[in-house]
């Protein structure tokens, strides 16, 4: 433990994926010490590495990274949100790629095309009816 205090204290961006993996370890004490070295882990560079990690990690370590971007008061607002969309849902037994919502750059709809789809919604009378709703 004094030694992953030490790690928090004196280490650099090389240092994040092992206090990572130890943070996310069964022993809670051995984690709660890892977290606690990540989140006084000194430099920029290190809220960089954490903002770049939010996007692409999944799995046990996401909620660590999420938690520790909170600590440290990492401007990662954009990687977070898009973490949050998929990694929860993707991990719920009903969704799946296809069902999850997409992310704003997946989007391609227009206010157009929402416009089209109300007005060929139509009811029971025929699909160029506009909806009574």
């Amino acid at each position: 433990m004094a030694a992953i205090s030490v790690v928090g204290r004196l280490g650099d961006v090389a240092s994040l994926s092992t206090l990572l993996e130890i943070a996310t370890d069964a022993d809670s004490e051995l984690a709660g010490s890892a977290k606690t070295a990540l989140a006084e882990l000194p430099g920029k560079e290190v809220d960089a590495e954490i903002a770049a990690l939010l996007a692409k990690t999944q799995g046990k370590t996401l909620p660590v990274l999420i938690e520790l971007a909170g600590q440290r008061r990492v401007d990662a607002t954009a990687a977070l949100v898009k973490a949050l969309d998929r990694a929860e849902l993707l991990e719920s037994p009903y969704a799946n790629e296809d069902l999850v919502p997409t992310t704003p750059e997946e989007r391609r709809w227009s206010r157009w095309h929402i416009a089209a789809l109300w007005v060929t919604a139509g009811d029971k009378r025929g699909p160029l009816t506009v909806p009574i709703w």
